[in-house]
């Protein structure tokens, strides 16, 4: 179940940042239609606010936890042989997550690195 919430997150990152190229800001309206139609559940009601609020502190679950959580997967796609295509894509957005800065955050803060990578402004500093 892991892997398909990290795969998800990762398809929707940069959905919400092209929202931001023409918005201005990933506004919750965005986050309720996915919520409501496509996607409705904890998942992307509770981390899509998170990410259009910008707000991953305190965090519910730790990025360091979600990078041993994808190694994990890893490891047991190698033991059966399978690939997961998007594995590498989210490693890198955690590495990138843990290399700068955004360590301690809760793992949504990754779509800081898809931002990030669009040019958007960085994420101011997080009160817990």
């Amino acid at each position: 179940m892991g892997q398909l919430r990290f795969n998800h997150m990762e398809l929707t990152f940069p959905a919400g940042t092209l929202t931001e190229e023409f918005r201005r800001e990933v506004d919750t309206v965005f986050v309720d239609i996915l919520g409501a139609s496509l996607f409705p559940g904890p998942v992307y009601d509770g981390y899509g606010h998170m990410i259009a609020e910008r707000r991953y502190a305190p965090p519910g679950f730790d990025i360091r936890l979600g990078r041993k959580d994808l190694r994990l997967a890893q490891e047991a796609a190698d033991a059966q042989g399978v690939e997961l295509a998007a594995l590498p894509t989210l490693v890198d957005a955690f590495e990138g997550a843990l290399g700068g800065g955004l360590d301690g955050l809760d793992w949504a803060a990754i779509a800081e690195i898809t931002r990030a990578r669009s040019g958007a402004a960085p994420l101011p500093p997080q009160a817990d």
